[in-house]
């Protein structure tokens, strides 16, 4: 992510998240990565379906994120 933060042609990330979460160490470690990039570059995050626990953390990074739309898994609805 510093190549990127030091590269003057690169403008804006776009970062995908999908992941059901994972070791908060690594996500912690990601989440700093990210916040030095935002510094620079407007960073805009796209959560998939699956963003859970340490996903979800990493995302609030983002100058703007986008959840994408789940289906209710209550049978009524």
């Amino acid at each position: 992510m510093k190549s990127i933060a030091d590269d003057s042609t690169i403008k804006g990330v776009i970062v995908r998240v999908e992941s059901p979460g994972g070791d908060a160490i690594a996500s912690d470690e990601i989440l700093q990565a990210l916040k030095e990039l935002s510094r620079k570059k407007p960073v805009v995050v796209s959560m998939s379906d699956v963003a859970a626990s340490g996903g979800y953390y990493i995302s609030m990074t983002g100058d703007r994120w986008w959840p994408t739309p789940t289906r209710s898994r209550d049978p009524s609805a």
